[in-house]
């Protein structure tokens, strides 16, 4: 099947709550495993040997998918491989249970208590492949959050922090779960991360991060019993009752597409990933709320979106939940067959009624972006009020923005392909509109983090592609419009936080 790391590449993170629940049983015998090889026995009796791995990490770990057809795609088969650094000690060759000489074990999952500087050689013990387990298992659970582009930013976020180690400067790139003596803080942010941005029909892998931080990346004499890690855990799968939401039934037909993330290069929370989201994801809640500000939900109801309904309905639902947390006035839903007609929406449920009445209303022709965000966006002015049509124009105009302090930023959010009919101009369709948006709000002197442009996009169509690509990277280029990033470009399955706030701050719309 390939190894766990070729997994987080190559496939889709489990969506379903069923799936979630048999990914984490998998990794049951792994820790069975692991319990095993730290108790040798002779004749069926325990003795005081133990062997360690010295080298846990994804990559020496294989996954055979389960010989039951009624399976769980996402249920395997885990075996440890590369014993190569492995050795058999016993508890009674030193007072506290260390092999009396050191052992080359990996750097990126060694623990703080074993891990030297100079040559990567270390005193090994028993708890060794507790803190690897445990370092694999957060990575495990970043991945079935956000995806591979998560596991990458998660990746990114540590070697930021380890950077400024003054210790770890001459061992050049380091991208360990620790500090040297201590867990490194981008690793507790990013627990915090999962438990708070898991889905909502996930109640397993907020648990198991907090069981990964309270017993497995520890110091060592407060790590979990090797012989106890998979009681532990199955006990947090068998208690934990995993919910289904009202949506669940929509979405278990339209799971995550493979190609979708494995075709992310190693970069997360997707997009080539050059710089951590950490600040922006971890930021307070009403500082996102000020970030985000008020959200304009655009739906692309035409043909072309017809396979991506129930993708589509799920991403409101879920952003409207997000929004509701942090804004309780909520939002305002469009659609792009009839864009002066708006539903307003302050719970989830709400957004996802409006979704369904999108499709339920949806075109059979192309979209017409041009025309939808013309007369969507707050473009035109009098008095200092958008008439666009749109009461949020009126609520937020740009004058408000502008000479009041305290009021709320704007968030569009396109749900769309990128399959539109062309523009007048034959350009990309979305161009115009959002040029002289960026007009007015230059002549009105607003800032550019006034108003911000999300484009959510669904499926992998190239020339959707490419003309997101082009708003996203390109527009912003052109004289007339250099200063005004204020467009932003993302795959349905980015990070939460990155899709509300993206294109706010210019430093967010570079990740991604």
């Amino acid at each position: 099947m390939g190894s766990l790391l070729n997994h987080f590449l190559s496939n889709d993170f489990p969506y379903q709550a069923d799936d979630i629940e048999a990914f984490w049983t998998s990794f049951l015998g792994l820790a069975k495993g692991i319990g095993n090889m730290q108790e040798q026995s002779n004749n069926g009796y325990a003795c005081d040997n133990y062997l360690l791995h010295g080298d846990l990490k994804p990559s020496n770990i294989l996954l055979f998918q389960g010989r039951n057809p009624a399976d769980s795609k996402h249920s395997f088969m885990l075996t440890i491989t590369d014993f190569d650094s492995s050795r058999i000690g016993s508890i009674n060759e030193s007072p506290d249970g260390s092999a009396p000489h050191r052992l080359r074990s990996t750097r990126t999952y060694g623990p703080p208590d074993v891990y030297s500087i100079n040559d990567g050689r270390h005193r090994t013990n028993q708890s060794v492949d507790v803190w690897s387990f445990g370092c694999i298992l957060m990575e495990v659970a970043v991945w079935i959050t956000g995806g591979f582009k998560a596991l990458e930013s998660f990746k990114v976020a540590r070697v930021e922090e380890a950077s400024k180690i003054p210790d770890f400067h001459e061992i050049g790139f380091c991208d360990c779960f620790h500090q040297g003596y201590d867990l490194l803080s981008s690793v507790k942010e990013w627990a915090r991360i999962v438990q708070e941005n898991a889905r909502r029909n996930d109640n397993i892998t907020p648990r198991m991060a907090d069981f990964i931080l309270n017993s497995l990346l520890r110091p060592e004499s407060f790590r979990c019993s090797p012989r106890s890690l998979e009681a532990n855990m199955r006990d947090i799968i068998s208690s934990t009752k995993v919910v289904s939401q009202a949506y669940h039934s929509r979405i278990e037909q339209h799971p995550p597409s493979p190609s979708s993330i494995g075709s992310i290069p190693p970069t997360i929370m997707r997009t080539s990933m050059v710089q951590p989201v950490l600040s922006i994801q971890t930021s307070p809640q009403h500082n996102l709320s000020e970030m985000m500000g008020s959200p304009l939900f655009i739906i692309d109801n035409s043909r072309s979106m017809f396979e991506h309904q129930a993708a589509v309905i799920e991403a409101v639902d879920n952003l409207a939940y997000l929004v509701k947390q942090l804004d309780p006035d909520g939002g305002e839903i469009r659609w792009t067959s009839s864009p002066q007609t708006k539903d307003s929406f302050s719970n989830s449920t709400q957004a996802g009624d409006s979704a369904r009445r999108a499709f339920a209303e949806r075109s059979q022709v192309d979209c017409n972006i041009e025309g939808a965000l013309m007369e969507a966006l707050p473009t035109n002015f009098r008095s200092g009020l958008m008439v666009s049509g749109s009461s949020w124009g009126i609520r937020s105009g740009l004058s408000r923005i502008r000479y009041n302090s305290s009021a709320k930023r704007l968030s569009v959010l396109i749900f769309t392909d990128g399959v539109w009919v062309p523009s007048d101009g034959g350009l990309c369709g979305a161009e115009r509109p959002i040029e002289h948006l960026i007009q007015q709000m230059k002549s009105q002197g607003v800032q550019r983090s006034g108003i911000a442009v999300q484009f959510l996009r669904f499926g992998s169509d190239p020339a959707g592609i490419g003309r997101l690509d082009y708003l996203d990277n390109d527009l912003a280029k052109k004289p007339e419009n250099q200063g005004f990033d204020i467009v932003d470009h993302k795959s349905e399955q980015d990070s939460v936080w990155g899709i509300l706030i993206g294109s706010v701050f210019e430093a967010m719309d570079h990740l991604g």
